[in-house]
């Protein structure tokens, strides 16, 4: 495979990679607080709903992080990504 279309693999890869994880974020959030509000209306405290929204928000961006780790090496897996891409990260050799 030519360097350019390496080049351009990679940043089209990245850009869609950042709009997937960004959309995955926004979904996350958007169910906390829906979440957050109907606990809310079923007689959970101001102070209580505060709190869990935070902590909801946190462990879901969390866990789109994982979910987007796995989808990216389950790219990887299929179509063999990293022969088609420039490295984004290299492992540092210990000295």
């Amino acid at each position: 495979m030519n360097s350019n279309n390496k080049a351009l693999n990679t940043a089209v890869f990245m850009v869609v990679a950042t709009a997937f994880s960004l959309a995955m974020m926004v979904v996350v959030v958007l169910i906390s607080i829906v979440l957050v509000g109907w606990l809310a209306q079923q007689g959970v405290p101001q102070g209580v709903a505060s709190v869990l929204l935070v902590v909801f928000t946190l462990g879901g961006l969390a866990g789109s992080f994982f979910a987007y780790g796995r989808a990216i090496k389950l790219v990887d897996r299929k179509i063999d990504l990293s022969s088609k891409i420039y490295p984004l990260f290299q492992r540092r050799r210990r000295r």
